[in-house]
């Protein structure tokens, strides 16, 4: 299926409110930031504990992804004056295994909104990837996490995961909601 021109076409995105939200008993407040987008709404939602393999599916990362994490990593360590321990792609496939234990420790809310351009406008009030650097007032800002701990590599709970285009959440549907069936009604 190809994108439709988001000028008058809908769009889907997929969006998964992490277990921080569900253990914090925080999915009606995570909710109603997407139930509140105007010309959106919320076409499919399940309540879904990951596997492994599910998430491995997901974070499909290539060990150049890996390496590129990594060389970031390292870059913070020198610039905080704390030590290499690591390679790149050492750093990076621990970012990779955090990743996956993160997306797999528990319950999380996958849900599908349809709407115009909505794709970018949930990535909008989503927020920006590290919630530290997220607009204050987006989900990210407020449910996300950031660890100050020099000692662990990957800092960041960001709470919520948004598709960043309309390809990948039609590739991401199908992993996570297999069962929905998606028209090309548009």
């Amino acid at each position: 299926m190809e994108k439709k021109d988001a000028q008058s076409n809908p769009e889907l995105v997929l969006v998964i409110l992490r277990d921080d939200i569900y253990r914090q008993k925080k999915i009606a407040a995570a909710l109603a930031y997407l139930e509140n987008l105007e010309h959106a709404e919320i076409v499919a939602l399940e309540l879904i504990t990951p596997t492994r393999s599910l998430a491995e599916a997901h974070y499909d990362k290539d060990e150049a992804w890996k390496v590129k994490v990594g060389k970031r990593i390292i870059e913070s360590r020198q610039g905080q004056s704390l030590p290499i321990e690591f390679s790149e792609l050492q750093y990076g496939q621990m970012v990779y295994d955090d990743l996956l234990n993160y997306m797999t420790e528990g319950p999380v809310v996958v849900l599908i909104l349809s709407g115009i351009d909505v794709v970018a406008r949930v990535r909008e009030i989503v927020g920006h990837t590290n919630p530290a650097e997220a607009r204050p007032g987006t989900m990210r800002a407020i449910f996300g996490t950031v660890s100050n701990d020099p000692n662990e590599v990957a800092t960041m709970r960001n709470a919520v995961h948004s598709s960043e285009s309309y390809e990948e959440a039609l590739r991401e549907i199908k992993l996570w909601l297999p069962r929905v069936v998606i028209l090309d009604l548009f």
